[in-house]
């Protein structure tokens, strides 16, 4: 597995993709690549190329977080969207934080932090709830 938060996110897409192509995978190894709040790494070509090549490609994506929806333009997201919702109740420090940073700049850092995304995988729907292909991403099964 290849894995990478924000821009660490991005590089991780990069990497998959051309390790898949250049033959360093072996052919009956799955290469998996799993992305926290990356940003779009590139066009709409890149996208079906990528999803050509790594099959096993999933992206994290808080709503309300908007380095996902980054790049604005002809920048298309790769492999498979898992969107979480945004149930937390903040404290008042990250009320702040997000009151502070949306009106400076527009964005909440609450939703992109690490953190954040490993919390609300902690309490994400039983797998029986998930799409269905979830099922085949823990089956192993290839996902057509």
């Amino acid at each position: 597995y290849i894995t990478g938060h924000s821009l660490g996110g991005a590089v991780a897409t990069l990497c998959a993709t051309d390790l898949q192509q250049r033959g360093f995978v072996a052919p009956h190894v799955r290469l998996g690549l799993i992305t926290f709040g990356a940003p779009r790494a590139g066009n709409q070509a890149f996208q079906h190329w990528h999803d050509g090549l790594v099959r096993f490609s999933f992206h994290f994506d808080n709503l309300g977080d908007p380095v996902p929806k980054t790049p604005c333009g002809d920048y298309w997201p790769p492999g498979h969207k898992i969107s979480m919702p945004n149930d937390r109740i903040l404290t008042s420090a990250q009320r702040f934080m997000n009151m502070l940073s949306a009106s400076c700049f527009g964005v909440k850092p609450t939703q992109h932090m690490m953190s954040e995304y490993i919390r609300r995988l902690a309490v994400a729907q039983p797998i029986s709830q998930l799409p269905q292909w979830v099922h085949y991403a823990v089956s192993g099964e290839r996902y057509e």
